[in-house]
């Protein structure tokens, strides 16, 4: 039980790690949610911290038992050892039979009384641990409700922990969607080092490096093949939808570097190119990603497939120039 509270106060800690992690996100979608995480955490951080004291009080209630238990079975067995001695005794003194007339009538009414004396003592006796096992026995079952209590608790500590994780996961993911569009001064080579500074942009500032902005009107198709296409959002962004089959892949649509590779919201596994000049490319409903965060790609780069779960059942296609989504037609040229 110790050790589940030492976990359950290293995740408290957690919460101070979200929040500072929220604490990079800007403006006003950033805010809120940055709102909604801490509130959401705010509140598992309650119910965590209602079942760690529920579990130390009954941690000490358990301790309180098994010391009751202990001297319930201490007094069982002075209980029984009494009454085997007496039992013995009035099993003796009930087959002298009339020989106490011997010694005339006061004897007899002396041994009489000694038998009664004895029969209610064992009987007292055998009250006595009747009661100490009923005891016993309520003892015994108020512990194993508090072991089923116990296991309830842990189970639900383990769900609100893994919640917390998947907060801390969405903020980071969220930190990671959003610092790949951002754009910084250029270096003094065509292409900026992914810098642990720099979030995911991709910067190119050779003016002879390629130039995706000539792609306007001719862009590629980012899946292969005769589809049904229609218009879609996903979090923030307005593009366009590709409804293929489950496992179709996906393909980079002009030269770049993967800029984020993950899960995010409701774009499921997703991935953003940037092709330079602050334009980047986003393939959403993707699975089985083949590119990580800072690969080179071309034009034709396979860089996943179409997801069975897949928000739409759709490759989600979507280009920006920074934050600012771009019409996504006029560049297929459709």
């Amino acid at each position: 039980m110790l050790g589940q509270r030492e976990r359950l106060r290293y995740w408290l800690s957690v919460l101070a790690v979200a929040s500072g992690v929220c604490g990079l996100l800007g403006g006003p979608e950033a805010v809120q949610a940055q709102l909604s995480v801490g509130d959401r955490m705010a509140q598992i951080d309650s119910e965590i911290a209602t079942l760690l004291s529920e579990m130390e009080e009954s941690e000490a209630r358990g301790g309180r038992r098994e010391k009751e238990l202990a001297g319930l079975r201490s007094r069982k067995q002075t209980a029984q050892r009494h009454l085997r001695g007496r039992a013995r005794i009035l099993y003796r003194l009930s087959r002298v039979g009339m020989w106490p007339l011997g010694g005339g009538i006061d004897s007899m009414l002396k041994h009489v009384a000694r038998i009664k004396r004895l029969q209610g003592m064992v009987a007292s006796d055998l009250k006595a641990i009747k009661a100490l096992e009923m005891r016993t026995q309520a003892v015994a079952r108020a512990r194993a409700e508090t072991e089923t209590r116990s296991t309830i608790w842990d189970r639900r500590l383990q769900m609100l922990q893994e919640q917390k994780q998947r907060l801390a996961q969405e903020v980071d993911a969220y930190r990671q969607f959003h610092g790949a569009f951002e754009t910084k001064p250029s270096m003094e080579h065509g292409v900026d080092s992914l810098g642990s500074d720099s979030g995911f942009g991709i910067r190119y500032s050779d003016p002879s490096s390629y130039a995706f902005s000539t792609e306007r009107g001719r862009l590629s198709f980012p899946v292969f093949g005769a589809t049904e296409i229609q218009d879609g959002q996903r979090d923030d962004g307005p593009g366009l939808e590709f409804l293929v089959p489950s496992g179709t892949a996906a393909y980079s649509v002009a030269n770049g570097r993967v800029a984020f590779a993950n899960r995010y919201g409701r774009y499921g596994e997703l991935v953003i190119i940037g092709h330079g000049d602050s334009y980047f490319s986003v393939y959403g409903g993707l699975a089985e990603l083949r590119v990580r965060v800072g690969d080179s790609v071309q034009r034709g780069t396979m860089l996943g497939q179409r997801a069975q779960d897949a928000p739409g059942r759709a490759v989600f296609f979507e280009l920006r120039q920074g934050t600012r989504t771009l019409p996504v037609r006029q560049w297929l040229g459709i």
